[in-house]
């Protein structure tokens, strides 16, 4: 990853799924992409942390939390992209 610590960036990431024995067509299913601004306060190889993020579902513009965190991490597996705003 490119070292933008400090910088205001939007980040595009897959969003955890959980899996269970009932679920069906699991490999049909896609993780849903959301979208995340904010502060970039740490950019390492395991992954980023976001201070003072907004996210939302980038589908349907949905805030998938009804408070926002001060820090949110964001595994580097999961990250699509990350923009400089």
């Amino acid at each position: 990853m490119n070292n933008k610590e400090g910088l205001r960036v939007k980040v595009s990431w897959r969003d955890a799924m959980i899996y269970s024995a009932k679920t069906k067509n699991v490999e049909s299913i896609v993780p849903a992409l959301m979208i995340t601004v904010g502060t970039l306060l740490k950019d390492e190889e395991e992954g980023i942390v976001i201070k003072d993020p907004l996210t939302v579902r980038a589908e349907d513009g949905v805030v998938p939390h009804k408070e926002n965190p001060t820090f949110l991490y964001v595994p580097s597996g999961m990250i699509v992209m990350i923009e400089e705003l």
